[in-house]
């Protein structure tokens, strides 16, 4: 049955995050999923004799469920309250439950078109855009590799591999226009978080058009605060995105070189996984030994004490030796 409505959250706000449709959807892409795996396993080990295109047709169709849920999240539009209530005619919380839903399924909402949870409304909806290029290449990529196993065209592995490729340039392309975005904007509401001399230049210009700028709000520390921390987090995704991809381009070049046929082991190929395991267990052995040892007569002789603290006051004669 649908979700129970927390106490907390008033009735009128209040929209089932995992309705029916959402469950039953779910379970048919994981349907979808098993039902691949179980072809290709019977595949691989010559129980059925089915061409590679009939093996990927679940997956496909499992891939074909999630690119319609991104493509709607990443066209979605992100609107405030206020422009919700003008654009309906009415207020949010008079609207029935299922005209919520259906406000919830278009757009995402927002108290304002600025703010934490408008930057994660954003960061939601790029995510998105980003799964959709993801969900493409691996479709890309499969329909090239059904190609080249079923008819036999013997390309080469490389090109087989492209789209992989595209798909890492996009998403480390996407990281750095993140942000020059979060940096431009940061440096549009405050020029002297960039550049020291600016507060100088700020101040003259100042002078010139008090006029014009006599509604601009100078900044307070702690929204200044704010914008370094929103920029350096953007940095430190960048910085983050671009290790991963270049570590999995690593690998992916190393498998491909293998499957194109050189002459390495397959060794090579795990081999990174391997030396991360090894540094996990290292990481624990060394947290196991740096533990302390716990005095046990520790906490029996504090017990110790305020029982005879606790006779004594008592007026008993007789203390508690343990």
């Amino acid at each position: 049955g649908p979700i129970k409505r927390p106490e907390h959250i008033p009735e009128e706000e209040w929209v089932d995050p995992l309705p029916m449709k959402k469950r039953v959807s779910a379970l048919v892409r994981f349907v979808f999923l098993v039902l691949f795996q179980v072809l290709l396993a019977l595949k691989m080990d010559a129980i059925i004799a089915f061409p590679w295109w009939a093996v990927f047709i679940p997956l496909y169709f499992w891939e074909v469920m999630a690119l319609k849920k991104k493509i709607s999240l990443a066209t979605i539009n992100i609107v405030s309250h206020a422009e919700l209530e003008l654009a309906i005619g009415k207020n949010f919380a008079a609207c029935n439950t299922f005209e919520r839903e259906d406000i919830h399924r278009r757009f995402i909402l927002v108290p304002a078109k600025s703010g934490p949870v408008y930057d994660a409304a954003c960061r939601i909806k790029a995510e998105a855009k980003m799964d959709v290029v993801r969900i493409l290449a691996r479709v890309v990529f499969t329909v090239l590799m059904v190609l080249n196993l079923d008819l036999g065209k013997e390309w080469s592995w490389w090109i087989v591999f492209i789209p992989i490729f595209v798909m890492v340039v996009c998403i480390v392309g996407s990281s750095f226009q993140n942000w020059v975005e979060v940096q431009a904007e940061a440096a549009k509401r405050d020029p002297s978080l960039f550049d020291q001399t600016a507060d100088v230049e700020q101040g003259y210009a100042q002078m010139d058009d008090d006029a014009k700028n006599d509604d601009d709000q100078p900044l307070t520390d702690e929204e200044k605060e704010e914008l370094k921390a929103k920029v350096a987090q953007a940095a430190y995704r960048v910085l983050g995105t671009c290790c991963t991809q270049c570590f999995f381009l690593v690998l992916l070049c190393v498998l491909v070189g293998k499957m194109q046929g050189a002459g390495y082991s397959w060794l090579v190929i795990i081999s990174p996984f391997l030396a991360a395991g090894g540094l996990v267990l290292c990481c624990l052995a060394c947290t196991i030994f740096c533990v302390s040892e716990v005095d046990e007569n520790a906490g029996l002789a504090d017990f110790d004490t305020r029982v005879n603290e606790a006779t004594a006051a008592a007026g008993y004669g007789a203390t508690y030796d343990g």
